[in-house]
């Protein structure tokens, strides 16, 4: 997660540059095939809490599932996860604040047997995609796996 990708993920995220999306999420795409996983039942974006989504007026993880769907013609399950505990933005905590703000953050449907993968744009200490993956394996998913546009390079870790 450090330049050019970084500034492309900050235009995205917090910029409102909608049409990166189509072409971040290819190589998302391309991630998924040069790894010739075992393709998931469904995708799973990583959800906002509402009173987050009513303040950035998007969810970036639900536009680049929604591209991915589309690219690799896979089910998209936008409302299997929720996030029903509302914490500070994410990217201003230590490692060790997010483990702890994410307990009891998430809730899952019914996912009984099925392989999901998570979609998310940045992976930096694992706690958010932990917690959700708790959450769907509560549930009754199968396996639960995450793809991330980049990983943090440590600084918050």
């Amino acid at each position: 997660y450090a330049r050019p990708v970084q500034g492309l993920i900050r235009a995205f995220k917090y910029g409102g540059v909608y049409r990166l999306s189509p072409y971040l999420a290819r190589h998302m795409s391309d991630l998924m095939i040069s790894q010739a996983l075992d393709p998931p039942h469904a995708l799973i974006p990583v959800p906002m809490h509402p009173r987050r989504l009513r303040q950035r007026g998007y969810n970036h993880a639900l536009l680049l599932a929604q591209d991915l769907s589309r690219q690799q013609g896979l089910p998209l399950w936008p409302d299997r996860l929720e996030r029903i505990k509302h914490t500070h933005q994410q990217a201003k905590l230590s490692g060790a604040q997010r483990r702890t703000a994410l307990e009891g953050a998430f809730r899952a449907q019914a996912v009984a047997g099925k392989r999901l993968l998570l979609v998310d744009d940045v992976l930096t200490t694992g706690a958010t995609a932990c917690q959700c993956a708790r959450s769907l394996l509560s549930a009754g998913a199968r396996d639960v796996r995450l793809i991330a546009l980049a990983g943090a390079t440590g600084e918050n870790e």
